[in-house]
């Protein structure tokens, strides 16, 4: 056996780095490891190609499902066998993948991910390989996309990839579970129902007891119009627990309120001692965004629009368009956007509003107004623009849904009788921030700027940090 030895240059002692330098580094770390990893994904592939399946080597298979996992949900051929990728994708010599994995010091299980993950983005997810080689998308965000797309058809991965392309060349992804259910919706409806069905089939309660003998960790997975019940009723309580004097955190006593549930009794005699209780949630607010044409024949004045997350509890933005209305009226299939859940079927919805004693039907908002006012606060008309335009906080990395989210002055507000101009409450002169990097930008040294539309997408917000790095954040 012989060994070979290696001459490295010494390593800068980092001590010797100001902050500019570190931050320089770093970047220079971050994107050398990206390209190792791109180039990983790439010789995986190679291997592949190697390594053909013949009658002497079977195909390597992921091993055989559990009866009642989702696999099983999507037909006998999945739970049979499992395919390392989806239709479309070479097979590799089983005995192979053994080989590379202890090439990498992999399990086997490890291996077979790699190899899956690498021919999915290949073979059937173009547009995000090209991304990742090209060194816009990480590598490890792509094998995310990979991982939840091997049981998709062909038509169905497709507008996976086309979707995901537009936010992956800036390095970022939305909720990947609600774009992998929005392509089975809209290219393999019979699968989409599958899935939901299994899902609504495996539901439960689980308690956790190793953390602590003090307290249990509980995960439940519930139908999502009685999780939201449940989480009004919760909020009640935890409410009432406060007015009555309790000023430990909100989460402990919403922990309190929810054990309080399950002796019904205690919770009918706090309720009891005020005269007021928890009621349940029987609201869903639908908010449909169409163009400024359609607005103007449909809404007329909308001053009445939603404020937000603020009114009854249990309530359920819905984001339909006419369209897609249409569409679903004619053929009983199509889909649309649940906010903070994500797409969901027309026959889902049905349900829901079925259950539902009430329903609000909110006006259209039209998302190309401009008006400004005086004022420091912006209208309920205002705020619900900003909150679908910009979705998230716009600082970047972050993702905290916009409805959780200040909306502040991107120019700093200055009150009139200080001398402020007049209209500076705009859309134009808003943006979404989370409390914490509203305080960044406020004390901390961060600012920002909204760049000119270039009529490609959403707004462009670009930062600069105190050490003077600028970075650009583009809502899709």
């Amino acid at each position: 056996m012989t060994s070979t030895s290696y001459e490295t240059e010494a390593a800068p002692d980092v001590r010797d780095l100001d902050a500019s330098a570190v931050l320089d580094a770093v970047v220079e770390r971050r994107r050398t490891a990206d390209r190792a990893e791109a180039d990983l994904l790439a010789l995986a592939v190679h291997w592949v190609d190697l390594h053909p399946v013949t009658p002497e080597h079977p195909a390597a298979v992921f091993p055989t499902q559990r009866r009642g996992s989702l696999a099983s949900a999507l037909g006998p051929g999945f739970f049979d066998q499992a395919p390392l990728a989806g239709p479309g994708t070479p097979a590799v010599a089983q005995y192979a993948v053994e080989e590379l994995s202890a090439a990498l010091n992999l399990s086997h299980a490890a291996g077979l991910s790699l190899v899956s993950e690498a021919v999915e983005l290949r073979y059937r997810l173009p547009r995000l390989w090209a991304l990742v080689q090209d060194g816009r998308l990480q590598a490890r965000k792509a094998r995310q996309v990979a991982r939840a797309t091997t049981q998709l058809s062909r038509p169905a991965v497709a507008f996976v990839d086309r979707h995901l392309a537009v936010t992956a060349r800036h390095n970022r992804l939305p909720a990947l579970g609600q774009v992998v259910h929005e392509a089975r919706l809209q290219c393999d409806p019979d699968q989409a129902a599958a899935v939901e069905q299994n899902a609504l089939e495996h539901r439960g309660v689980w308690l956790e007891h190793r953390e602590s003998t003090a307290t249990t960790l509980v995960t439940a997975r519930m139908d999502t119009l009685d999780a939201l019940d449940l989480d009004g009723s919760v909020c009640e309580l935890a409410g009432l627990l406060g007015r009555l004097g309790d000023d430990r955190d909100l989460d402990v006593r919403r922990a309190s309120a929810l054990g309080m549930l399950a002796h019904p009794q205690r919770a009918l005699d706090l309720a009891a001692g005020t005269g007021t209780g928890p009621e349940p949630a029987t609201g869903l607010s639908i908010s449909t965004v169409v163009g400024a044409a359609d607005a103007a024949q449909v809404a007329g004045d909308d001053a009445s629009l939603p404020t937000g997350l603020n009114g009854s509890h249990g309530t359920l933005y819905l984001h339909v368009s006419l369209a897609d209305l249409a569409v679903a009226t004619e053929t009983n299939t199509g889909s649309s956007r649940v906010e903070r859940l994500g797409t969901a079927s027309l026959a889902q919805l049905r349900d829901w509003l079925q259950r539902l004693s009430g329903v609000t039907v909110r006006p259209v908002l039209d998302p190309t107004r401009t008006d400004a006012v005086d004022a420091h606060d912006p209208p309920a008309w205002m705020r619900e623009l900003v909150i679908l335009r910009d979705r998230h906080c716009v600082f970047p990395g972050c993702t905290t849904d916009a409805r959780a989210c200040d909306q502040d002055h991107i120019d700093p507000y200055i009150p009139p009788e200080e001398g402020g101009p007049p209209g500076q409450t705009s859309p134009a002169n808003l943006a979404c921030l989370c409390r914490r990097h509203h305080r960044a930008k406020t004390f901390a040294g961060w600012r920002y700027r909204r760049l000119p539309d270039d009529g490609s997408g959403g707004p462009t917000y670009e930062w600069t940090s105190p050490h003077l790095r600028t970075y650009r954040v583009t809502i899709p």
